[in-house]
């Protein structure tokens, strides 16, 4: 006599394996027939999703990088940024990010022409410069590999990966501090140049202690310009190039091939008197009853203050291109750099106002 329940227990077996067998032919046949709409969900998936393969993640990655190894301060790249009107032109995220890309390896470019005695560097490409000028050791290996990555995920950019606009600007901000990374750097080096070569900065040695300091006034106010109208870029280049004199001397002592730095307040002095110049210059221009071509060199000589003494030197304030256009351009650059200037002195100023004014341990009650 047979139990019960046998063939209910017979009947579950075949179902499950029925059932077993039924799904892997049913997911095979899904597959087949919607395999390419899969595949391009995959890819998708492995773009947008997964670290490793996100340029979105990478991106994040990427920007926190640079925030811990570009030295810059923020005024510094809004600077750059402004000084950047191709960059602040593309409405298109797409073409930003093609813009800044182009402005990085042309940086790279200057940057190798500075510092590396190499023939062959027109014909480098962006990777070969940042590897070179990564063993000069003008490169830091952190800032080398975030410009490494920088310039791969805007050519994937470039070349048609698919995300969103606000990831690519978040990618044109990156890039923006690289750019003014790398300029700060070829700055700073082309003006230790200027301080070893340039005969400007070594006619003071016939000067008294009391008209010295104002020849070097004199020289900043001419050579703004070079410098991009910024005191780090100044001052960082005449510490190194006076360390670089020290060393040579072997002496703590002060050389007389030394430059003076000015002080941040002294700067800001000479960037006010560069401004009146300007004006001055701007003035003569715009006369109402009209101007000669000789007066209008003869307005573009400096004109120095009287309690600065005798400089033995004079020479023009606009250098090349001599047109009101490049006076009020320079007078733009110049208020740009006062505005900065006197507010940074401001924000110094603040913390030891308060010091003062903070009562005596003694006298609190």
């Amino acid at each position: 006599m047979r139990r019960p329940g046998f063939n209910m227990e017979w009947f579950k077996v075949i179902s499950q394996l029925i059932v077993s067998l039924i799904w892997p032919g049913i997911v095979l046949t899904l597959v087949l027939l919607f395999r390419k709409e899969i595949r391009g969900l995959l890819s998708a998936i492995k773009e947008v999703k997964y670290p490793g393969g996100s340029i979105t993640v990478e991106v994040a990655k990427l920007e926190e990088r640079v925030e811990k190894s570009v030295t810059l301060s923020k005024e510094a790249v809004e600077t750059k940024l402004l000084a950047e009107p191709s960059i602040v032109r593309q409405a298109d995220p797409q073409l930003a990010v093609a813009q800044i890309r182009t402005d990085v390896e042309k940086e790279l470019f200057r940057l190798s022409w500075r510092t590396l005695n190499q023939k062959e560097i027109k014909e480098w490409g962006v990777a070969r410069h940042i590897d070179e000028l990564e063993r000069a050791e003008v490169l830091e290996p952190d800032f080398a590999v975030s410009l490494r990555e920088f310039v791969r995920l805007s050519n994937s950019i470039i070349h048609g990966s698919e995300i969103s606009d606000e990831v690519k600007s978040r990618l044109t901000g990156v890039g923006t501090s690289l750019v003014a990374q790398l300029h700060y750097k070829r700055k700073v080096l082309e003006m230790v140049r200027d301080f070893d070569a340039h005969g400007l900065w070594h006619m003071h040695k016939h000067l008294g202690e009391d008209t010295r300091k104002y020849y070097f006034w004199s020289a900043v106010a001419a050579s703004l310009p070079e410098f991009d109208y910024n005191y780090d870029i100044y001052r960082e280049a005449a510490e190194r190039h006076n360390r670089k004199i020290a060393e040579r001397e072997g002496s703590d002592q002060p050389s007389k091939h030394s430059v003076y730095v000015l002080p941040l307040a002294e700067f800001v002095q000479v960037l006010e008197f560069r401004e009146r110049e300007l004006l001055r210059l701007i003035e003569v221009w715009r006369k109402p009853q009209g101007n000669t071509t000789g007066e209008l060199e003869q307005a573009n000589y400096w004109r120095w203050p009287a309690e600065w003494g005798d400089l033995g030197w004079r020479g023009p304030i606009i250098r090349e291109r001599l047109s009101l256009y490049s006076a009020e351009d320079d007078l733009m650059q110049t208020r740009t750099a006062l505005n900065r200037y006197r507010m940074r002195l401001l924000t110094n100023s603040r913390p030891a106002a308060l010091e003062r004014a903070r009562p005596a341990e003694g006298a609190r009650s």
